[in-house]
């Protein structure tokens, strides 16, 4: 898998439990009810991070990211504002792990940045069309469930 990422020194005047690196990393997450999401980490350290996705979460929910050097790591969603989503991971990262990220931030020009958001953006699209499919299986479902009751009953008024 192709990670497209882009580094930035984070303000050191900020208080936070861990430090963070503030970086552009475009990775794969899942949840219980969405398995495939795309995701940009905009900062990260080894007790939390920073995403962002069109992709909507509640708060205390868990999101499984694929982190280089890691693979999967669980975190929780712990506040959001519209697309962005504050995580704190469920066990902290290694530091290495953090450091792989920061290696994998390459330079970038506009034309990265855009072919960058068109991926997000299809991912993105990919997700929610997963996420409206298995909603629509639940309801049909429902209403399968529901329905054959109904149908019976009411020829029997009839």
């Amino acid at each position: 898998m192709a990670i497209l990422a882009q580094l930035q020194e984070a303000d050191s005047s900020e208080r936070r439990g861990a430090a963070r690196r503030r970086l552009q990393l475009e990775t794969a997450g899942a949840t219980q009810a969405t398995p495939n999401i795309r995701v940009m980490i905009h900062d990260l350290s080894v007790s939390g991070l920073l995403i962002e996705t069109f992709a909507q979460f509640s708060i205390g929910e868990r999101i499984e990211l694929q982190l280089p050097e890691a693979g999967a790591a669980e975190a929780l969603i712990v506040w959001n504002s519209g697309r962005y989503f504050g995580c704190r991971f469920a066990q902290p990262i290694s530091t290495a792990t953090v450091s792989a990220a920061l290696l994998l931030s390459p330079g970038h020009s506009a034309n990265a940045d855009s072919a960058q958001l068109i991926s997000v953006a299809l991912s993105e699209l990919r997700a929610l069309a997963s996420r409206v499919e298995h909603i629509t299986d639940k309801l049909h479902q429902a209403i399968d469930d529901r329905g054959a009751p109904q149908a019976e009953g009411t020829r029997e008024q009839s």
